[in-house]
């Protein structure tokens, strides 16, 4: 697509981690019209590219070819990435960043389900039945594919911009928060995936915001120009414009050499928590940063009464993981992985009580609103029968209780939680 020819479709997909593949492997996807605007809105929630890691790049994925189309054998059947849930979720996300909306592939896992993965983007539309071999197509591959990643697994609305195909310039008052460009080439060995920051979110010290691609302590992206670093302050930088005071994005951007397939996207302030069904989380206090300890339920005990408490992130505990689970009127509950029949229940909900396991029941004890900050990435939890928080308290030490209190908003750090999502 040309600069500045208008959009008039807007994006609204079911990514991997909030719906995942349904139906007969189907998967989920809505396109609708909406208000002419040029760039292009989607939502991210890939909790990682399945396969790639800082030393093998995408080319090197097995069942994966960037040498043939996606529509024959660029994605093989019954080997590789069709495989595995996560491999699929990542095959859904090629394909929805490749090809444009009304195309689609079909492919069949080792026992022979068939899986249909949509278009939506269109950022490599040849590579349907040609290759993506060449540094225009793994260039616009890579950022698309960079901007959807999001540790979290929940949704995050994105406003796309760039040179890409069927992406096109221009802003949105939806999306007023510019997070930063995305630019690389993830098919080589080693994989270079790099970012730089937006305007948006700078002044929060933190680099691009939590539970984005660097979120899960990943070593496979980085900021080249350094910590932090803004993409208008590095050299060699071309803004785009389009009649606003900020660049709607960068055409180009300078790391060793000139890299000419950035995709720059933008947020909004707010947007409402998904988790999808097929994802397992783990969740730690911001007040525990230093050396972030998780929710957990001691020795993954699943018994009713069981109380959860806190352990070391890094200590992976098999307690430290849950399924969070649509309940009525945009609630969710917790539950462990191990055991979805319990539920984390506030009991008599009194301040400072201890979280504890009991069998799910569909009370409002055991009912929880998330409510993301959108400007960090984070989420606050409130119980509904209480309406108290979920709070860790200044007690940050291993086996510390997990309770609930008086919510106290975005000053207290113990009330505030990262997310990690992920099979």
């Amino acid at each position: 697509m040309h600069p500045f020819t208008k959009r008039t479709i807007q994006v609204s997909i079911a990514l991997g981690a909030i719906v995942g593949l349904v139906g007969c492997g189907e998967e989920n996807s809505d396109v609708q019209t909406a208000i002419p605007e040029y760039g292009l809105s989607s939502i991210n929630g890939l909790s990682s590219i399945n396969g790639l890691s800082s030393i093998n790049g995408l080319s090197s994925i097995n069942g994966l070819s960037s040498i043939n189309g996606l529509a024959t054998s660029g994605i093989k059947s019954a080997s590789g990435l069709m495989t595995t849930a996560a491999g699929r979720m990542t095959v859904s996300y090629l394909v929805k960043c490749a090809l444009p909306a009304g195309r689609s592939v079909v492919k069949q896992d080792q026992y022979g389900s068939s899986y249909t993965f949509s278009g939506s983007i269109g950022v490599a539309p040849g590579w349907e039945t040609g290759s993506c071999s060449d540094l225009d197509c793994q260039g616009y591959m890579s950022a698309c594919l960079m901007a959807h990643v999001n540790s979290t697994g929940f949704h995050v609305p994105l406003w796309l911009d760039g040179n890409a195909p069927n992406v096109g310039w221009g802003q949105d008052p939806s999306y007023p928060k510019q997070e930063g460009t995305f630019f690389g080439n993830i098919f080589v060995n080693p994989p270079q995936g790099y970012y730089c920051e937006g305007e948006g979110f700078s002044s929060n010290g933190v680099g691009v915001v939590a539970g984005r691609i660097n979120g899960g302590g990943s070593t496979i992206y980085q900021n080249p120009f350094g910590y932090g670093i803004m993409c208008k302050n590095t050299s060699g930088a071309v803004p785009v414009y389009t009649g606003r005071s900020v660049p709607d994005g960068y055409s180009q951007l300078t790391s060793g050499h000139a890299w000419a397939h950035p995709i720059t996207v933008w947020r909004g302030t707010t947007y409402s928590a998904q988790f999808s069904p097929d994802y397992r989380y783990q969740f730690y206090a911001l007040s525990t940063r230093p050396n972030p300890m998780a929710m957990d339920v001691p020795n993954a005990n699943s018994y009713a009464g069981a109380n959860l408490d806190q352990l070391p992130l890094s200590s992976n505990s098999a307690g430290s993981y849950f399924k969070v689970l649509a309940g009525p009127s945009g609630t969710w509950t917790f539950r462990p992985a191990a055991d979805t029949s319990k539920c984390v229940d506030v009991g008599s909900g009194g301040e400072w009580n201890t979280l504890m396991l009991q069998n799910c029941d569909g009370s409002a004890d055991q009912q929880f609103t998330i409510t993301p900050n959108g400007a960090y990435g984070t989420v606050f939890i409130k119980n509904v029968s209480s309406g108290r928080c979920m709070n860790t308290g200044s007690n940050t030490d291993a086996g510390a209780p997990t309770r609930i209190a008086t919510c106290v908003g975005s000053t207290g750090s113990w009330q505030e939680f990262r997310v990690l999502g992920g099979y």
